[in-house]
């Protein structure tokens, strides 16, 4: 939940969605800094989110992916491949879950009366 609402917020989107920056310093000198989710580069439509290790957690990340203008997000914990493990994930619901519009699930409701 509190992916779903940090990437509510554009520059939050942005930032998570960045494989390298730079960072210009003074002096003209740049110390590149590059995001650790490779799901990034791995997974197409893939925007996000953050990935981490804890003790009790093991590896971790929350996923966030885009396909067909709809907004995905998976959580991976204690995985051994976290990228394939949110990857599967995705795919499956993508491949088996049905967006309908408010207006398509009213009829229906409707036509149940």
């Amino acid at each position: 939940m509190i992916g779903r609402y940090a990437m509510s917020n554009e520059r939050f989107r942005a930032i998570a969605s960045t494989s390298a920056y730079t960072l210009d310093l003074p002096g003209g000198a740049g110390y590149e800094i590059y995001n650790g989710n490779s799901l990034l580069a791995n997974y197409p439509g893939a925007d996000g989110i953050k990935i981490g290790w804890t003790d009790r957690a093991g590896w971790t990340l929350v996923g966030s992916a885009v396909r067909d203008g709809r907004r995905l997000f998976v959580t991976v914990l204690d995985s051994q491949d976290r990228d394939a493990d949110a990857a599967a994930l995705m795919d499956w619901a993508f491949g088996t879950y049905r967006w309908e519009s408010k207006h398509v699930r009213m009829l229906e409701v409707l036509q149940r009366l």
